[in-house]
């Protein structure tokens, strides 16, 4: 009697994003063009080269940024903060509605959410370095004197906006998606905050852990790279 092998199919209410993410553009464009250039290199070294060349100027960029002064920091922590918002969102599966279709979990309440924490977060950080400076001004005075009120009404607005959006026969997965946002926001956000705080009281305290974080990652990379024969995690194949 034969015994048919079960394939696993993927679950009728998830599907990976993996699938349907598309490549970036332009990252494809820059590693095909050094591809093209270092056609003399083995693969490995090839690899190697482009990722010093990328190392190196994000590195330059980050540290140029971090040369022009407090104010671009905040922005580059902000920047931050987003992007590592939507990896985390990325990282739930997407959600399939009753007619079929995929519902991805980077929506308009995600961003929404975002949006609130990071004004609240941020003009907390804001209004406890620049409290004089800001009340000078008719129109901050207002959103100053009433930050916390403000950032409130915004948060009801979105679970509003999200309570009307939800789907009859979907509640479970929907408030599962809401609950995921809300995890990333404290997961990201807060720190966020913490570290924007620190950039006022000092540029080195921003400085310190992205060299270290930096030169971690470097080194592990290098390490890997030339000594590594077990490989950590399929996340990042050069690390061991």
């Amino acid at each position: 009697m034969e015994v048919k092998e079960r394939k696993s199919s993927p679950s009728p209410v998830f599907e990976s994003k993996e699938a349907t993410k598309e490549p970036d553009v332009n990252e494809n464009i820059i590693h095909n063009l050094l591809n093209e250039k270092l056609t003399d290199l083995t693969p490995k070294w090839r690899t190697y080269t482009i990722r010093f060349i990328s190392a190196t100027f994000l590195n330059a960029v980050v540290l140029f940024i971090i040369y022009t002064g407090t104010i671009p920091l905040v922005f580059m922590v902000i920047g931050i903060m987003w992007k590592a918002y939507r990896e985390i969102l990325s990282l739930k599966a997407e959600h399939k509605t009753s007619d079929g279709r995929l519902q991805p979990l980077i929506n308009k309440t995600g961003s929404f959410l975002c949006f609130i924490c990071t004004y609240y977060f941020v003009g907390n950080s804001l209004i406890t370095f620049f409290n004089a400076s800001l009340l000078r001004f008719p129109a901050l005075k207002f959103l100053v004197e009433h930050h916390t009120l403000i950032s409130a009404l915004l948060y009801i607005s979105m679970i509003i906006y999200f309570i009307m959006s939800l789907d009859s026969k979907n509640y479970r997965e929907q408030y599962s998606q809401l609950g995921w946002m809300h995890c990333a926001a404290i997961y990201v956000l807060i720190p966020g905050q913490m570290q924007i705080n620190l950039t006022f009281q000092g540029i080195i305290w921003i400085y310190l852990p992205v060299m270290l974080v930096v030169s971690n990652d470097i080194f592990a990379y290098l390490f890997g790279f030339f000594y590594g024969k077990h490989c950590l995690t399929p996340l990042s194949p050069k690390k061991t």
